[in-house]
Formats: C-alpha cells, sequence, structure tokens
C-alpha cells in the first residue's frame, strides 16, 4: 500500500484476503515513485494514509496499515466490472475469504449492538440520576425559600417586641 505496498514480486492475489495477521503479507514503505503506474493509489477515508495496491484488488476490502479500518479500494474510471472477474479457480478462494470478512463484520456488528445496549443503559441511569438531582434540587430550593420566609417573618416579630419593649 503506497506508503505502503504488497512485496514487490510476485503480487498478492486479490482474491486473497489482506490481514496484517497473516505472516505471508508484509508490507514496506516506498517511494511514490516506486509504484507502478497500475496500481490503484488512493487514501483511507478514516485516517487519511495514502494507499496504493495492484488493480486487481479494486473494489477489494482491505484493512488500511495505518489505522486498521476496513476499506474498500476504490475501482478506477474507465474500468469494467467484467475487468475484475476472477478466474473459475479464484472464485472458491474468494468466497471463502467473503465469508472470513462476513463473519467478522457480523461479530463487529454483535460488538457494536452490545456496546449500543450498554452506552443506551448508562444513558437512561445518567437521566434517571438527572432527574432525581432535579426533583431534589427543587425540594431544596422549596425548603430554602419556606427557610427564608419564616426567617424574615421571626424577624419582623422580633422587631415588632423590641418596639413594644421600647414603649414599656
Amino acid at each position: 500500500m503506497n506508503g505502503t505496498n504488497t512485496e514487490e514480486a510476485p503480487l498478492r492475489n486479490p482474491s486473497e484476503s489482506i490481514e496484517p495477521s497473516d505472516p505471508e503479507t508484509t508490507f514496506e514503505e516506498v517511494d511514490s515513485d516506486q509504484i507502478p503506474e497500475t496500481d490503484i493509489q488512493f487514501e483511507c477515508p478514516y485516517c487519511g494514509k495514502s494507499l496504493s495496491i495492484d488493480q486487481r484488488g479494486a473494489g477489494l476490502v482491505i484493512e488500511c496499515t495505518q489505522c486498521h479500518q476496513l476499506v474498500t479500494v476504490p475501482i478506477p474510471e474507465g474500468m469494467k466490472l467484467s475487468d475484475l472477474d476472477l478466474p473459475p479457480e479464484e472464485k472458491e478462494t474468494q468466497l471463502a475469504n467473503m465469508r472470513v470478512m462476513l463473519a467478522k463484520s457480523q461479530d463487529r456488528i454483535a460488538s457494536l449492538v452490545a456496546e449500543n445496549q450498554d452506552l443506551r443503559e448508562k444513558a437512561d441511569a445518567f437521566d434517571r440520576w438527572q432527574a432525581d438531582r432535579a426533583k431534589h434540587q427543587g425540594d431544596l430550593q422549596a425548603s430554602f425559600e419556606e427557610l427564608r420566609d419564616r426567617q424574615t417573618a421571626l424577624g419582623e416579630a422580633l422587631e415588632r417586641l423590641r418596639l413594644r419593649l421600647t414603649e414599656l
């Protein structure tokens, strides 16, 4: 991938999944003038990393070498979908890799659903806490106003008492 590229020769079969944990996949930094003209160059939509892959990888989902997000390799203008057709012997490999990617995506979805549920429960608990806090604050405000009114009444009563005592 630009900035990184698969091993110079031979290029990796585009029907094979590209995983950083795959011991057969190695990436090395290369200068942009070392990237073949036939490679597709694009940027990761998540981190902006400049990537490059052999044109046979058009339309594949790969993992960004920097942020590890799954990225779809763009299909260059003018390239036909039939240009991307694999020979029959490679279709089974691609299907197997797609099943692996589907399973990973389903696991990720399940993880996100669980995380979303957890966050919703925390948000609901926070909303209840905030409502309780607002009620408690209202109760305290009412108590404060009642005490202030009683203090005012007591002050007025003391003033009347003082005036009576001075009259005696």
